[in-house]
């Protein structure tokens, strides 16, 4: 899950570096604290 989240701001900041679409990158930085503590509970409930 982290992988996914990482994933996804290194496409975004590519694709606004490369000036094909201006994504807000700054607004997706919360997601990067927020995937933390969901893929701890996930890994307790499910593993």
């Amino acid at each position: 899950m982290i992988s996914l989240v990482s994933g996804s701001h290194f496409m975004v900041t590519g694709l606004r570096i490369c000036n094909i679409k201006p994504f807000p990158v700054a607004n997706m930085l919360p997601g990067l604290l927020l995937v933390m503590p969901f893929s701890a509970l996930w890994a307790k409930l499910f593993a």
